[in-house]
């Protein structure tokens, strides 16, 4: 199955690929900070919406966008996963709720995937998925791409769902999951509504051994329970005020059921809205705040930053339509051991940043966007983050998109000072131990990133297809590089700093092609390609795929108001080691999943996940990977 699935696959590209359908190119991106659509957008965007959601069955952010063209799911240690954007690191990732930013735990805490389960699946409208350096509007984070997470909102009457569902792993020992979610919205009152939802999930932790016990496939046990309120008042026509929670509990634990770590997050926000002349002006203020506890060595660490915003967008004449900003931030690390205070550990960043980009309609079918960044950062000075691109209809079915941008990630407060050291230990072998020591550094520079993307698109009835060729210069990745090496007896120390070591090129080419025919069949493709290399050594970066598809066919029959869909995710091998001699095979993935609706108020969802029972641990003699074999899942939904 695992060679013959991606014959099949690459059988079906000169038939069918994937973009997103003509409906959805209509779609405001609200990350865009401007009323622009889709398809006109500058840059690089899927939409996925919540039916897209549903029925893929998926139970977090991660797993709910990983199919897309360009993205990823890359390992970010101790058997952990994050977004990877055309091959970029997952901590160059830009994650927002609503247009604001959650806590940034991917860089600030080491092996972080907890940003992916801040909203529950069920109370998200839709995901804008934006590929490519934005750091020419949202600075530093932005390096790789962005992606906002749009929560429903109240409408005219008030609906309310509530979801149970389960799965059963059929392969290995424990990854059992159950969840309860309840959403509603709806007004309070003519000028007040509200939307809320409380979300109870609990997975099992998961393993399967092979090779005699050298290979593992596993996941951690998770208890999550998440609240997210919304109040919107409307002040007048034109002005609205908004209020927004969002605080939820996470414990982890290791197979079998051994909890050893818990995190506590919230964001509180207030946001107005208001029109003054020609431009719509957004204003907000909000605090995210993560703190994660390790409960075996007893010390948390404790991230918050706190934003203040103001963003116009209007048009100067009918062929400017300009967008400018400002925002200021501080953003605070903490590390506090409850033993010891000898290596606590605490600072902060202040940034304060201008930018504003003009969309320019040189013609009726051409748009120039221009615009920049300038952010004054408290340690690591200034940096200017430019962009150009250019949209060009040729008629009403080709499009071609192309244009250079540059980006920049700050050091995390951590990696950035002398004052900071974190130790971690574990057995290797009968009387063997290996202990782990990061030290910060103060001379860290900002990690930048020089990209230019050309693409086609085309759309004709029920077909659309796109083609975008893209390469990222990335210079001072940063990295902890070993500095020593000990071993005395069976233990093993080793000591590593972080630094500025490497300079990334990436190469790559997105193909997304679909048709919808008139029988109720769907058929969508995309593959990635990626031609990445450390320019020091000439080798593969580490944790990066060079090939990935997802193919997805989707039948709807309206008599039975039935709808059923196979999904086929396919991911190259990779190297876990900078050396390129610890190699990760490919896999392939099958997902089946059927979803039938019962009159007004009652949906069902069966599938079937990992269909073939498909483990990259499987094919590995010495590895460990982050992975659940096959599932069989009931998801009931009722709207009222």
């Amino acid at each position: 199955m695992k060679k013959i699935l991606p014959l099949v696959i690459s059988g079906l590209v000169s038939a069918q690929v994937q973009a997103n359908s003509p409906s959805l190119q209509d779609t405001v991106v609200i990350a865009a900070k401007a009323p622009v659509t889709a398809k006109d957008f500058a840059g690089s965007v899927n939409i996925v919406t919540s039916n897209d959601i549903e029925m893929s069955g998926a139970t977090n952010l991660l797993e709910a966008i990983e199919g897309l063209p360009g993205i990823s799911s890359s390992r970010v240690g101790s058997g952990r996963s994050g977004i990877s954007m055309r091959g970029m690191e997952t901590n160059h990732t830009l994650i927002l709720v609503d247009g604001r930013r959650v806590s940034d735990t991917n860089t600030n805490v080491p092996f972080s995937d907890y940003q992916f389960s801040w909203v529950p699946v069920q109370m998200i409208d839709r995901i804008e998925v934006i590929r490519g350096p934005m750091s020419n509007l949202y600075g530093s984070a932005a390096l790789g791409g962005v992606i906002n997470v749009i929560t429903k909102k109240a409408g005219d009457r008030w609906q309310t769902s509530v979801t149970a569902e389960g799965r059963n792993t059929s392969s290995g020992e424990g990854g059992d999951q159950r969840a309860l979610v309840v959403t509603g919205a709806g007004p309070l009152s003519d000028s007040v509504d509200l939307a809320v939802s409380v979300e109870r999930r609990d997975e099992d932790a998961y393993r399967k051994r092979f090779a005699d016990g050298n290979s593992t496939a596993s996941d951690e046990g998770k208890e999550i329970t998440n609240l997210t309120a919304d109040l919107g008042i409307y002040l007048s026509e034109d002005s609205h005020l908004n209020l927004s929670v969002i605080s939820g509990d996470e414990d982890r634990q290791t197979f079998p059921d051994t909890q050893y770590y818990e995190i506590e997050r919230y964001q509180a926000a207030v946001d107005f809205d208001t029109r003054i002349g020609n431009f719509d002006v957004k204003t907000r203020a909000y605090r995210s705040n993560s703190e994660n506890y390790f409960v075996s060595s007893r010390y948390f660490h404790n991230l918050t930053e706190d934003v203040l915003s103001v963003d116009l967008s209007g048009e100067l004449s009918e062929t400017h339509l300009l967008t400018p900003g400002i925002e200021y931030a501080v953003e605070e690390y903490e590390k506090d051991y409850e033993t010891s205070d000898s290596k606590d550990f605490r600072d902060e960043f202040k940034a304060w940043s201008l930018f504003a980009q003009d969309a320019i309609a040189l013609r009726d079918d051409v748009t120039l966007t221009l615009g920049g960044r300038y952010d004054d950062h408290q340690r690591f000075g200034t940096e200017f983050s430019p962009k150009a691109y250019i949209n060009w209809d040729l008629n009403e079915n080709w499009q071609i998109k192309g244009g250079y941008g540059e980006g920049f990630k700050a050091p995390a407060v951590r990696e950035a000072s002398n004052a900071y050291t974190f130790s971690y230990g574990y057995p290797t072998g009968p009387g063997m131990f290996r202990n782990n020591t990061f030290l910060g550094n103060s001379n860290l520079k900002p990690e930048t990133n020089r990209s230019v993307e050309l693409g086609a698109n085309f759309y004709q009835g029920g077909f659309t297809a796109a083609v975008t060729v893209f390469r990222n210069k990335v210079d001072n990745l940063i990295e902890a590089q070993q500095i020593s090496k000990t071993t005395t007896g069976g233990n093993t120390s080793v000591v590593s700093k972080y630094q500025n070591v490497e300079n990334a090129l990436i190469n790559g080419v997105e193909a997304e092609l679909a048709y919808d025919f008139e029988n109720g069949v769907e058929v969508s493709f995309n593959h990635t390609f990626l031609d990445h290399e450390d320019e020091d050594t000439g080798l593969w970066l580490t944790n990066r795929s060079r090939h990935e598809s997802t193919l997805t066919l989707t039948h709807y029959a309206s008599s039975l108001d039935l709808t059923s869909q196979v999904e086929v995710q396919y991911s190259g091998k990779q190297y876990e080691d900078a050396a390129n001699q610890d190699e990760s095979p490919a896999t392939t993935k099958v997902d089946l999943t059927l979803r039938k609706t019962f009159g007004d108020h009652l949906t069902a969802r069966v599938g079937v996940y990992n269909l073939f029972d498909d483990l990259a641990a499987e094919d590995d003699n010495d590895g460990s990977h982050s992975e659940v074999g096959r599932q069989f899942g009931l998801s009931l939904t009722g709207n009222f």
